[in-house]
């Protein structure tokens, strides 16, 4: 059972959550966002 849990966890927070897109961020994945960010922040320096 504790297999399972840690798998459902796994998935959840490191794919699904990564992976699907955020409306609070545009429509973009938060890998997405970050990148973009980054790119604007290097970019404004």
């Amino acid at each position: 059972m504790q297999e399972a849990k840690l798998a459902i966890h796994e998935f959840i927070g490191c794919f699904y959550n990564g992976q699907r897109t955020h409306s609070f961020l545009g429509y973009m994945t938060p890998a997405d966002f970050e990148r973009r960010f980054e790119t604007e922040a290097a970019e404004a320096a």
